[in-house]
């Protein structure tokens, strides 16, 4: 409400002002309940565990981890998919080395 008045008479009043001023006339903000955006649905399909939580690599190319981010581009009717992809390998002094590759399609 202040925003608007603001902008409709070009001035700065303060929230507070407005607010007193609502109180007194006997008005108040209709607040409504935000709807869902999304609809939940369950993935096609699930990968195996095969892992098991248990990352650690004693060679390279041993164990790869990756995640697929789909992006949608405004005003384009298709889907695109970035893939980063890790091989993990701790060492023994407890470094971590990332080879990254990106895949784009």
């Amino acid at each position: 409400m202040t925003l608007f008045l603001n902008r409709i008479y070009d001035s700065d009043y303060k929230p507070r002002r407005i607010r007193r001023i609502m109180r007194i006339i006997g008005i108040q903000a209709v607040i409504r309940k935000k709807r869902k955006s999304y609809v939940k649905q369950n993935p096609e399909t699930v990968a195996e565990n095969i892992l098991n939580r248990e990352f650690k690599a004693s060679r390279p190319n041993e164990k790869w981890l990756t995640d697929v981010t789909e992006f949608k581009v405004i005003g384009d009717t298709k889907k695109y998919y970035l893939s980063a992809i890790y091989d993990r390998l701790i060492e023994a002094s407890s470094r971590m080395r990332y080879r990254i590759v990106i895949i784009t399609n």
